[in-house]
Order: C-alpha cells, then structure tokens, then sequence
C-alpha cells in the first residue's frame, strides 16, 4: 500500500474537534481513550499524499487505528470509502505472512483478479 510505520508516539491530525464535542468524547471513551491522550499512539501510520497519520493505540493484544477524517488532511477518501477496510484487511494481510514466516513456513502472496488477496503457506 507504500504506507510506512513510523516509530513514534504521537500522530498527525488538526488537533482539536470542531464536530460534536460529546460525541467525539463518548467515541474515545468506549475505546478506553481519554480525550486529552487523542493524537497521542504507540505507533504511527504514513499514507504517501495526506498530510495527517493513522496512530495505532495499543489495547491488550491489539491495535486500534485512530485517524481524523478532516477533509484537508488528506484521509477522508480512504476513511470515507472504505471504512479503513482496506487498511485493515491489509494489515491482516501482513500480519499472517509475518506469524507465518515467524513458524518457519513460505509464504506467497496472489492478487486475484475480484482483488481479494490469496495468501499460501507451505512448510519448506
């Protein structure tokens, strides 16, 4: 996706809500998010040609994507589109490959041509 992880502790975003104020604090909220920590993550996300970032906030053994969807930052048509779907399905993606070469399997990875992506393992 030429999407980079980036090694810091906080992400781009306009750095404060212009939306409905409550609602953006229940969001956080229900994510065991405090709105002052909001723009701070464990790790951060670069898409080529937007100018703000993804944060990954870490929860227990998962990763929680938090953007802003602010039209000028530049993550609107990916949030908009697919509901970071096709983020996440990467991810996914990239995470099986790499438990899977973890536990010394090959890997190869096909685009098939509905664009879902086929991945197959096989011991060596």
């Amino acid at each position: 996706m030429g999407w980079e992880v980036l090694n810091k502790q906080t992400f781009k975003w306009y750095g404060y809500s212009v939306v409905d104020y409550k609602e953006f604090e229940k969001q956080l909220a229900d994510l065991g998010i405090k709105v002052e920590d909001y723009g701070k993550c464990d790790l951060a996300i670069k898409v080529p040609g937007a100018e703000y970032e993804i944060g990954l906030v870490q929860k227990g053994n998962r990763f929680v994507p938090l953007w802003d969807t602010w039209q000028s930052g530049g993550l609107s048509t990916i949030t908009h589109e697919s509901g970071m779907g096709g983020f996440l399905a990467a991810y996914a993606v990239e995470k099986a490959k790499l438990e899977a070469r973890r536990k010394g399997y090959q890997v190869t990875e096909r685009k098939l041509p509905n664009g879902n992506i086929k991945l197959e393992v096989a011991i060596p």
